[in-house]
């Protein structure tokens, strides 16, 4: 059979239309990208919402993104934030570096440190080289957690192992 997105998102929408959170999710896919259908913001928010609500968690992050940067719908960071942590408390390590990123920022939520080194440690633990860069600054700043410059450069490494360029060249000035 010959690959035909058009093919994929017209099955993608039958089942959409029938409840099913992951073609909700992969209809919105399509029209993020393009792919099949003429690109939408607006429709690829609306189907990620739908099985955002069927507690589908990449939806959930891909939703939070929308929120972000205005994409389809109106912008906002606490929407934002309020997606992030349902995927997050699910236990996307995405999700959970982005909603460490809204805490140390104050986007969306009170801005804390303390909360923000928490879901970077989570994301980090998972292994996202993102959030074990974000927390290696966390100790090396003492923001959220007792300063460390062991810690920082644990963290920092964990990140540079990974190829994560940013972690690598603080690992340096560090050693």
């Amino acid at each position: 059979m010959e690959q035909s997105y058009s093919e994929a998102a017209k099955w993608y929408h039958k089942a959409a239309e029938q409840g099913y959170s992951r073609a909700q999710r992969n209809l919105g896919n399509c029209y993020a990208n393009g792919k099949g259908v003429r690109q939408s913001d607006v429709e690829a928010a609306k189907w990620y919402h739908k099985a955002a609500e069927q507690e589908d968690l990449e939806a959930q992050f891909n939703l939070s993104i929308c929120y972000r940067y205005g994409k389809g719908v109106k912008q906002s960071y606490t929407e934002a934030a309020k997606w992030f942590r349902k995927a997050a408390e699910q236990g996307l390590a995405e999700a959970q570096c982005n909603l460490g990123l809204c805490y140390r920022k104050g986007e969306g939520v009170e801005q804390s440190y303390v909360e923000a080194a928490k879901w970077f440690r989570k994301a980090a633990e998972r292994g996202f080289a993102q959030a074990q860069y974000n927390l290696g600054g966390c100790y090396y700043l003492g923001q959220g957690v007792e300063q460390s410059t062991v810690m920082a450069r644990f963290w920092l490494r964990q990140a540079a192992m990974q190829g994560h360029i940013k972690a690598a060249e603080a690992l340096e000035r560090l050693e």
